[in-house]
């Protein structure tokens, strides 16, 4: 009876911990789909009326000194490079003067400040942009059309969240990833000090989802890595 129970008790504490093993391989697989997302969208994931962009520059971080609007309008929404932030869209006739808006040029996306509204012969708005510092507009910022407009930021920053997601486009960041999943597939072999036969054998439905995840999220990383 006592070795019943003992099997039992270990049954019980393999099969909690493959429960385990997929909550983490879902973790991991969530986390390589947004990061594949950032990469092949331009560092941009849109859900709903908001954008998340990873901003990979410092022009929004610091303050050049000849831009006197930044002191003497009180400005101090700056961006740190390598943040991730949030940009919400916005209509044309919201958007005011030193608001700090993305914009796309040539599929890029900007996010930097408004320095001047005015209409040109047509009655169209134009917006002139620049970040924060640098000392001039670049040329295409000379008059942007609303219909480049992504939206404006809503004050949504974080470093570390931003870069993590840069990090983990790099390659050590992939490998870093991949050697989660290989890590969770050792565990699981330890903990049920068994063959991966044997470990389907004894708990097919949870296994049989956890070798799926795998098979197909390592499919996912060698055509990424390709």
């Amino acid at each position: 009876e006592a070795i019943k129970r003992k099997e039992k008790k270990k049954e019980k504490s393999k099969t909690i911990m493959n429960y385990f093993a997929l909550v983490f391989y879902f973790i991991l697989f969530v986390v390589f789909g947004i990061t594949l997302a950032f990469k092949v969208n331009d560092q941009t994931l849109f859900i709903g009326n908001t954008s998340y962009i990873t901003i990979l520059t410092g022009s929004m971080e610091s303050i050049y000194e000849g831009n006197t609007y930044i002191s003497d309008n009180n400005l101090t929404n700056q961006i740190e490079q390598y943040s991730l932030i949030g940009i919400e869209k916005i209509n044309e006739e919201d958007i005011k003067l030193y608001d700090v808006i993305a914009y796309k040029h040539d599929d890029v996306i900007y996010v930097h400040r408004v320095i001047k509204i005015m209409e040109n012969a047509e009655g169209v708005k134009l917006f002139t942009l620049r970040g924060d510092a640098n000392s001039d507009s670049l040329t295409f910022e000379l008059g942007v059309r609303y219909e480049n407009i992504v939206g404006k930021y809503n004050g949504l920053s974080n470093y570390g969240l931003g870069g993590t997601l840069i990090y983990l486009q790099s390659n050590i960041g992939i490998v870093a990833l991949l050697s989660g999943f290989l890590f969770l597939i050792m565990f699981l072999i330890k903990a049920n000090n068994a063959t991966i036969v044997g470990i389907r054998a004894q708990i097919a439905p949870i296994n049989s989802a956890t070798n799926k995840i795998f098979s197909t999220t390592l499919i996912i990383f060698i055509n990424y890595l390709l």
